[in-house]
């Protein structure tokens, strides 16, 4: 707690309010917004005047060891205590970090506030509440060594998996997500994980979101969400209309070496622009007429340069409408063409639409307009989460385990439902939005960690995405695991969830010899992707029986209500496959 703070704040702190009765309205007006914490009632947190500005329910109790002197200190150094009596906490000692420090997801609105407060569990913190003391976690009786809780613990996993830790298959092991979820409240699992935090290690589990806890790209249905809504605006049509327009003038190209040209030179707007000028100079093509905005120029071009031309009858038909069309039916043809080529046909990979249309078209917004969205989508998200993914997430949190959502996609919206999926929201982690300091607009997004390649063979290997991401993540809530930097001796990847061979490879193969494995998602309703990810973890994996199929409950939903198109298997992946481990 700061030191100009406490002199006004003292008396306050050991008197006792009823529930729903704090008074504080008259001693609180020289200090900054404020978070109470009432025992048996609610957290309040208050302007600078004593006004409610939210409410929320007290924060659950975890210790009942704690004595007037502990809760004394621990109130000194700014930690957040539940007591006999209320607790008056300044609002920015909520985030641990610095507001405005990128990815941290502070904000000056109630939103954060109450996100910040609800999940705040800082390492060796004081929390005391005697009423519920009762509620406290069960402790579990755990060996010293964590290598022999270890050893009883992997036995009786690779009990219910089949296969064994060196068994050097890939495909040789498998769980379904509800035996997983009653191995994690096991005896045997649980010691494991006390024995390694009584070591001084922290045990963490890495989960991707796309079609791992969820069906579908969370992001692409986002994106169909703001288009139903009526939520994107003429000038993110502008940016669609243009980018669906230099995919129509590709299509118009019939000069072999013009053609050859552009592929060679990948997305780059500039060499692209080049080409197609040398090209109108030779009189091979027709110049084509850029849209004055540079943003909307760059948008033309990254359609030119997508790979392939387009020659189906019916999307030529929807490209041809991209000017009279609105923001909704443009972006219903962006999201076909993703779909087309998801499929194994002509239109837009996801680099394409996540580099020219998803970013592009977050631009221009507040922050609090970009959480009110966010906040919108979780109901419809809501549906396609799998059977059973909050348990998994939550027996490994009781369990002691930080479960961490690492994503490329969008951090703001990936935050947003994290609760949905049983994982805390300072546990997430992804690609941000920028805000102009002066404007308070969003103006694009922070960075990519992967390895592109403009052959597109980018997404066949391991990419390191995800592991760098991971290492910013624990780096930047290092105070929450009781780190004071970012040491791997003390950290300990217990497993890792994903189900595709490129960002996900990238989370399994790099952190190697995780304790239980890398999980490979059976995604339902599209077989390729295991198939593609067994194929990467044989290429490239370390220990091969760290390699564990999960298989989700069969009535999970599918993804964008086609089930039987989804099952397409590409050729290639299948023969490869079959050449590797035989028919499936």
């Amino acid at each position: 707690m700061r030191n100009s703070t406490i002199p006004a704040l003292a008396a306050l702190f050991f008197l006792s309010f009823p529930a729903r009765a704090i008074d504080v309205k008259a001693e609180v007006k020289a200090v900054p917004p404020l978070l109470i914490v009432n025992p048996g009632g609610a957290i309040q947190i208050l302007d600078s005047r004593g006004g409610v500005r939210a409410e929320v329910p007290a924060l659950s109790a975890v210790s009942a060891e704690a004595t007037p002197e502990a809760i004394a200190a621990a109130a000194q150094a700014g930690t957040l205590v539940l007591t006999d009596a209320p607790l008056i906490a300044p609002l920015p000692l909520l985030g641990g970090a610095p507001s405005g420090e990128p990815g941290t997801g502070r904000d000056d609105g109630v939103e954060a506030a109450l996100a910040q407060a609800v999940e705040l569990q800082l390492p060796g913190e004081v929390v005391y509440d005697r009423a519920k003391a009762t509620h406290a976690p069960r402790a579990v009786d755990a060996p010293a060594d964590p290598a022999t809780s270890l050893q009883t613990a992997r036995a009786a996993f690779y009990k219910i998996t089949g296969g064994s830790y060196d068994s050097n298959d890939v495909t040789a092991a498998k769980i379904s997500l509800a035996q997983r979820t009653a191995f994690f409240k096991s005896p045997e699992f649980k010691n494991y994980v006390a024995a390694e935090k009584a070591a001084g290690r922290t045990v963490f589990w890495l989960k991707d979101i796309d079609k791992t806890q969820a069906s579908g790209d969370i992001f692409t249905f986002y994106f169909k969400y703001l288009a139903d809504k009526g939520l994107l605006t003429p000038q993110h049509n502008a940016t669609m209309r243009a980018f669906l327009n230099g995919m129509a003038f590709k299509s118009t190209i019939r000069d072999a070496k013009v053609l050859a040209d552009l592929a060679d030179v990948g997305s780059e707007p500039a060499a692209v622009k080049a080409v197609l000028e040398a090209a109108a100079a030779k009189g091979s093509i027709k110049a084509p007429a850029l849209p004055s905005d540079e943003d909307g120029a760059k948008s033309f071009l990254n359609g030119v340069s997508v790979k392939g031309q387009i020659k189906d009858p019916k999307l030529l038909a929807q490209l041809a409408k991209a000017d009279s069309n609105d923001s909704k039916a443009n972006a219903y043809t962006v999201i076909d063409l993703w779909r087309s080529k998801e499929k194994g046909g002509e239109g837009i990979g996801m680099l394409d639409f996540w580099s020219s249309i998803y970013w592009r078209t977050q631009k221009g917004l507040t922050k609090f307009q970009k959480l009110r969205r966010v906040a919108g989508f979780k109901k419809f998200y809501a549906s396609k989460i799998y059977p059973g993914i909050y348990e998994d997430n939550k027996a490994l949190e009781e369990a002691g385990v930080e479960v961490l959502a690492i994503s490329n996609g969008d951090q703001e919206l990936a935050i947003a439902v994290a609760p949905l999926l049983g994982i805390k929201r300072h546990n997430v982690v992804g690609s941000y939005l920028q805000y102009d300091p002066k404007t308070g607009l969003s103006t694009g997004v922070d960075h990519a960690y992967e390895i592109f390649d403009k052959e597109g063979n980018w997404n066949r290997w391991p990419q390191p995405g995800k592991i760098l991401s991971t290492h910013f993540l624990i780096n930047r809530e290092r105070h929450r695991y009781g780190l004071s930097e970012f040491d791997e001796d003390k950290i300990v990847i217990a497993g890792a969830d994903g189900d595709s061979a490129a960002s996900d490879g990238g989370m399994w193969v790099y952190f190697t010899d995780k304790p239980f494995g890398n999980f490979v998602v059976d995604s339902p309703h599209e077989p390729g992707r295991r198939m593609k990810s067994l194929i990467m973890a044989q290429t490239y994996g370390g220990t091969k029986g760290q390699y564990i199929t999960l298989i989700h409950d069969p009535r999970s939903p599918g993804d964008w209500d086609d089930a039987a198109a989804e099952k397409k298997v590409d050729d290639k992946t299948l023969q490869e496959y079959n050449r590797r481990f035989g028919k499936p």
